[in-house]
């Protein structure tokens, strides 16, 4: 921002900034967070198509270096690449330094998404079957991004620079970012600055308003209300939190949790009717025997998570500015991410898969595994010359990064396996029923998951809050769900990871028809990702709308009966001889 725009200063641009960030994000939460990014996206997609008209269909004159696949190449196969590539040439994929880059990429981006509490989020606020399919198509969406967005950008910057005679930028400044500016400066003037300004705003406030709200998240209701100052100390989470009795499976019959969630309690009715009369300016407390208390006290929670999304957007302004103080590219930091978090992807994945696994075996791996990653890799760097003396230039070889990266993802798998079956020496097979039954028991008493998921489980009485299919019958539903999560992610990872990779190095320097090839299959990519990404929400926004209003019709005309409350006893399990005959 601060090239683009003349007398910008670093100071004003990241206060701008944080201001966008926190306003949107403070005034519509989550949902504006989900919206806001949709937009982004779509508008980020739509530029990047811009780009990729102009860099290779774009002026007929001859002498300009790019606007046509022949004068691309022409330009980019006269230049002298990296000693490490393959020939010499900016035109392969068998590059040794290419390598090292794509393993510290994979690390870090572990990182990324097992780490980010904005991912988490996500994906908690979907459905099991949607956040599958959401998850898998995201990820080839996003892949337009580097794969075609950065390959024709690259294209051009190197096809200029020859054009130019002398590279356009020196490697510090396209250590920070920005060939992307220059690129758009030379093929579209104003115009072409003004619309990368725009398409960095974008990603900006898309990606600091998701991470606003998880740092925020974790704070107010993983810190605040666990910790410093929670609703009920329970002894567990089987413990109902607005009675304090036992819900389900390890209830006493004759003192049990008889709650049942707010969505069925008149009381709450009432107390919303309350809530909603435009009439008055102040609101009284919530009233309800049951509930109220509890919705009391989510109210004052979310006048906390206020303050804390205050306070977690305006530390961007001081965080960013000691990060430019100390001349940080944004190479290195890319780089560098991994060492700090890649040693956590191990333990939080095993977290989801492997009964055993303890809490001092997850902090012991993260941890460990930071300590390890940060020693090795400034043990490389020292051993290079000059030293930790040159420290930014040591510290971000590749080589140093390569070594930090992979010990710390590494060592913190390995710590975590061996401390589990040391602290876990005991465990009983059969104890892995008790793990799942103990995830299943957290919930939100307000609007309990079964409720969720009623249509999904066939549940009748989701309202009870101690009424619970069995886990072999959550099982069974969303069985669809996992094995595509297990196919897709695993047939995805080897076809990106190994297999396209292996092929590509195989070709060696790519001729002229090579080279076009590759860019019409980037170029195809990216077009098919900008319709997906701009148009499928809105039409899986209209038909959930069209679903839910069709769905109301069949109630209101007596076609479909609501499921009544229920005050007896549970039904019995799915998988009863009764129902599964029926």
């Amino acid at each position: 921002m601060t090239n683009l725009v003349k007398d910008l200063s670093v100071e004003l641009a990241t206060l701008l900034v944080a201001c966008i960030i926190g306003t949107y994000t403070f005034i519509g939460g989550l949902g504006a967070t989900f919206y806001v990014s949709y937009f982004n996206t779509s508008v980020i997609y739509a530029i990047m198509l811009v780009f990729i008209v102009n860099v290779y269909h774009g002026s007929d004159d001859v002498d300009n270096p790019v606007g046509s696949f022949e004068r691309i190449y022409k330009h980019v196969s006269c230049v002298r690449g990296p000693s490490t590539n393959e020939g010499e040439s900016f035109l392969t994929m068998s590059s040794h330094s290419g390598v090292m880059f794509g393993i510290i990429n994979l690390v870090g981006n572990f990182g990324t998404v097992f780490v980010d509490q904005a991912h988490w989020q996500s994906s908690v606020a979907a459905k099991p079957k949607d956040g599958v399919w959401g998850f898998l198509i995201g990820g080839l969406l996003w892949f337009a991004i580097p794969f075609t967005f950065a390959t024709s950008m690259s294209l051009a910057y190197i096809a200029l620079s020859t054009a130019n005679g002398e590279t356009l930028l020196s490697d510090d400044l396209v250590g920070q970012g920005l060939v992307p500016p220059v690129v758009a400066q030379r093929l579209m003037g104003k115009t072409g600055e003004l619309i990368i300004l725009m398409m960095i705003i974008m990603a900006v406030t898309t990606t600091g308003s998701a991470e606003v709200i998880a740092v925020t998240s974790i704070l107010v209701y993983d810190v605040y209300q666990l910790y410093l100052k929670p609703y009920r100390l329970v002894h567990d989470a089987n413990s109902c939190i607005l009675c304090g009795k036992s819900r389900g499976r390890n209830a006493n019959p004759r003192d049990k949790c008889v709650c049942i969630s707010m969505t069925s309690c008149p009381e709450c009715a009432n107390d919303d009717a309350m809530w909603i009369d435009p009439k008055r300016a102040l609101k009284r407390e919530y009233k309800c025997r049951t509930h109220g208390s509890f919705r009391n006290y989510n109210t004052y929670l979310r006048h906390v998570k206020n303050w804390c999304l205050v306070w977690t957007t305006a530390s961007i302004t001081p965080l960013t500015l000691v990060l430019n103080f100390v001349k940080v590219s944004l190479g290195w930091v890319y780089l560098f991410m991994g060492i700090l978090i890649g040693s956590a992807v191990v333990p939080i994945a095993l977290c989801m898969f492997w009964a055993r696994l303890t809490g001092t075996a997850m902090i012991s791996g993260a941890i460990g595994g930071t300590a390890v990653g940060l020693t090795v890799w400034l043990s490389v760097s020292a051993s290079r010359p000059g030293g930790l003396e040159n420290f930014f230039e040591n510290t971000g070889d590749e080589m140093s990064m390569l070594a930090g990266n992979v010990a710390a993802i590494l060592t913190g798998g390995l710590l975590t396996l061996v401390v589990s079956l040391v602290t876990n020496r005991h465990f009983d097979p059969s104890m892995a029923h008790e793990v799942w039954e103990n995830t299943r028991d957290i919930d939100n008493p307000l609007s309990p998951w079964t409720e969720q998921y009623a249509r999904e489980l066939k549940l009748s009485g989701a309202n009870q809050l101690d009424n619970r299919p069995e886990l072999a019958e959550v099982q069974r539903t969303f069985r669809g769900a996992k094995v595509a999560a297990y196919v897709g992610s695993i047939s995805l990872t080897v076809m990106l990871v190994i297999v396209w990779p292996a092929i590509m190095s195989f070709t060696g320097v790519m001729d002229s028809g090579q080279l076009t090839h590759w860019i019409r299959v980037s170029e195809t990519w990216a077009i098919i990702a900008a319709i997906f990404i701009i148009t499928m929400p809105v039409l899986s926004e209209a038909y959930e709308i069209v679903k839910a209003r069709r769905e109301q019709r069949r109630v209101a005309n007596g076609l479909t009966p609501e499921p009544k409350p229920s005050t007896d006893k549970p039904p019995e399990p799915c998988h009863s001889r009764g129902l599964e005959s029926r």
